[in-house]
């Protein structure tokens, strides 16, 4: 039972083994298997996340209290450990069932069919058109500043390279601006249709 550890217990209890019920690598002494049991039930039972190190300062702690212990309580404490099943949840106990779930015709509650007539809130599509409009002129307002600002950048830039980004942008705008034009028109002639 090492008390301190010296280079070469370090080197192989805390590398990584390639057994997924083992964290650090096959071990021979009763330490190096308490570790690796300790890290498995942690694993298993407290955090699937845990580090490296985190594992081997709480295996270290519990081994501090352990050791005192005879040989064969360690034994059969390892052996323990290594039992351990992961918490049970959803997705790691694959004897229960998933959790029953009633039906979903029984929990909505029915809503009762209303008429237009019989409703006042209820607006027919022709007068609900306002906001889209609103946002229509809206995006024609900034597209028309764009528009401003890119003309006056042409203006003052000196090269032609400046001036041909600057034109290919408005070219831009402008097709944006007469897409914007022509939904609102026919936007107003869908409001006359419906009014």
């Amino acid at each position: 039972m090492p008390t301190d550890l010296n280079i070469k217990t370090i080197q192989t209890v805390f590398t990584f083994s390639s057994k997924p019920t083992q964290t650090f690598a096959p071990n021979t002494s009763l330490y190096e298997r308490f570790l690796n049991a300790f890290a498995h039930q942690h694993k298993m039972q407290v955090d699937r996340t845990a580090k490296k190190a985190t594992l081997q300062q709480l295996g270290n702690a519990a081994w501090k209290e352990i050791k005192k212990r005879p040989s064969d309580e360690i034994e059969s404490a390892i052996k323990s450990m290594n039992a351990v099943s992961p918490r049970s949840g959803y997705f790691t106990d694959t004897d229960s069932q998933p959790p029953s779930v009633p039906p979903i015709a029984s929990t909505v509650p029915k809503i009762p069919a209303v008429s237009l007539a019989e409703s006042p809130s209820l607006q027919p599509r022709s007068e609900n058109r306002a906001p889209v409009q609103a946002a229509l002129m809206k995006r024609k307002l900034e597209l028309l500043e764009k528009q401003d600002a890119l003309e006056k950048a042409i203006a003052v830039a000196g090269d032609i390279q400046t001036k041909r980004i600057c034109l290919d942008r408005l070219a831009n705008i402008l097709e944006d601006v007469t897409q914007t034009d022509k939904d609102l028109k026919i936007r107003n002639n869908v409001g006359e249709l419906d009014g």
